[in-house]
């Protein structure tokens, strides 16, 4: 090898730098305002998580209940895609850190997910220690800590892609020790109870068990059969609770309706589409070199018959490749091809590309020069475009120009109780977790306002905001788009006849940042 195995004070200071530049590289963007890839998503985790400091998980429940202003907590949204474990977990972290509900920071939603990712490279390196050895197992560490997916989505807390990493990680150590006879029952149940936990974390960590089942039943151990079994039980048991959980909720039917509309809704994709998106968004994140690896690593692994030699190694690739293959079939049924649902292909490469190194290296290991500087080599194409990557995911900070200035204002110009409705096509939950108010979107007109309090008599609407063409042009990411281009964000002509409407309503607008405020009289509330 390019440094010795039995190098174990190498081996630990050598980890310790990857996972420093690893929480480097995730803590540049750790208190950046909320305007970068999949970024509303982190939104909605940070009002779910101001519900849970506001009232507290005796009475939430840990439900993912979104905080929204003044309105009644049995008002209050609960969101389908947030699980108990995570948001229990997160909770813990921001009480510590001292968050308040009402002045919550971006790097205190993100500080849990940052916690979890960091963890999560240290439990994946020791258990690519033992499957494949110390060095490549840095190896493949330095790449999943550099790698720009990762670094982009572990901080995500609207994914939670670093929660159920980190337990599924942290669940196969203990079951490799119990398969390995370094552990007893104690490692099979910690890692029964870990990985149950990934199934109240996403949707796909309950696939999670997919992977631990694969090495249960591949690494010859004598223990195979009482492992498979525990594994197979605690899959049912964590299934059926996670749906009683689901009902319980009533997430069910708003999912239900997600996947039966998917075909003919805004925003959703067919087949082709989906895995063309999915695979122009992860392209970039998983260096062409690791893409050529991997393939490699399935020719060598098919052409020597490697189903029939029992390979721990051979059975964690597979299993996650077949983990990602089963997550992909379940999140097509989604609105939208998320792009963190590709991870099991990001995190599959890491680790066949490393090993197919390995076995590379293993090839030309008498001529050393070779060996070694083909390591070096691959390692820095990697890590360059990996570097690439990040600073076209460091770069992108700029989404969002509706919902990020719209919440800004209502901040600044509407009362804390004073909750909001406007025509602008505006992601609610974004603006409802920056501005800290209710806020109906897409109301068009003023029969729809009266229509909107009718159906809420409980939500003192108070405040209606709109745009107009002349007023969008002092937004920057809004002076060169045309009229047509504009009308998508719900932005009206200044004749529009809303204006005239609502000038008659409630007499004259307050401008402020390009946007027209309107207080609604009294008698227009409903109260």
């Amino acid at each position: 090898m390019i440094v010795s195995r039995n190098s174990a004070k190498f081996q630990i200071a050598a980890l310790a730098i990857i996972i420093l530049l690893g929480a480097a590289l995730r803590a540049v963007r750790l208190d950046s305002p909320f305007r970068g890839v999949h970024d509303s998503d982190n939104t909605i985790f940070g009002s779910v998580l101001q519900a849970q400091l506001k009232w507290g998980p005796l009475k939430t429940h840990f439900e993912p209940i979104r905080y929204a202003g003044s309105v009644p907590y049995e008002n209050l949204y609960k969101h389908p895609s947030h699980w108990p474990a995570p948001i229990a977990v997160c909770w813990a972290i921001a009480t510590i850190a001292g968050a308040q509900y009402d002045a919550l920071c971006e790097w205190q939603v993100r500080l849990g997910p940052f916690i979890f990712s960091i963890v999560g490279m240290i439990a994946f390196y020791f258990l690519l220690a033992r499957l494949l050895d110390e060095a490549f197992a840095l190896l493949a560490t330095l790449f999943l800590a550099t790698s720009p997916f990762f670094v982009c989505f572990d901080i995500h807390a609207g994914s939670f892609l670093s929660f159920e990493l980190m337990c599924a990680f942290l669940g196969l150590n203990f079951l490799l020790r119990y398969l390995e006879n370094r552990g007893g029952r104690g490692s099979l149940i910690a890692s029964l109870v870990l990985l149950s936990i990934t199934c109240f974390s996403t949707w796909s960590g309950s696939i999670g068990f997919v992977v631990a089942f694969a090495m249960a039943v591949w690494i010859p151990s004598g223990k195979e059969k009482r492992a498979a079994i525990a594994l197979i039980i605690a899959g049912i048991v964590s299934a059926g609770l996670l749906l009683a959980y689901i009902h319980h909720v009533g997430l069910l039917e708003g999912f239900g309706q997600r996947f039966s509309k998917r075909t003919s809704g805004e925003g959703t994709v067919g087949i082709a589409e989906f895995a063309m998106l999915g695979g122009k968004r992860t392209a970039f994140a998983v260096s062409p070199v690791l893409l050529i690896l991997a393939a490699g690593w399935f020719f060598a692994f098919f052409a020597s018959r490697g189903w029939k030699n029992r390979d721990g190694l051979g059975a964690l690739i597979l299993g996650i490749f077949v983990w990602c293959a089963l997550a992909l079939v379940v999140f097509r049924n989604a609105l939208v091809a998320h792009e963190y649902y590709w991870h099991g292909f990001s995190l599959g490469c890491i680790v066949a590309g490393a090993h197919m190194l390995r076995l590379a290296y293993e090839r030309f290991r008498h001529r050393p020069r070779i060996a070694n500087g083909m390591v070096v080599a691959i390692t820095l194409l990697t890590l360059g475009w990996f570097a690439w990557g990040n600073e076209r995911r460091f770069s992108q900070t700029h989404g969002y120009p509706l919902e990020y200035p719209l919440a800004a204002e209502i901040r600044e110009i509407a009362k804390p109780d004073e909750e909001v409705m406007t025509n602008l096509a505006a992601l609610d939950y974004y603006a409802n977790y920056y501005s800290g108010r209710y806020i109906l979107a897409n109301v068009k007109s003023a029969g729809a306002i009266s229509e909107a309090r009718k159906d809420s008599p409980s939500i003192s609407f108070r405040t209606f905001v709109t745009m107009t063409l002349s007023g969008a042009r002092s937004i920057p990411e809004f002076r060169d788009l045309s009229s047509a281009e504009l009308d998508r964000f719900g932005i009206i002509p200044d004749d529009d006849p809303l204006i005239a409407s609502l000038n008659q309503i409630c007499g004259e607008p307050e401008e402020s940042g390009g946007f027209l405020f309107y207080k609604l009289p009294a008698e227009e509330r409903g109260n």
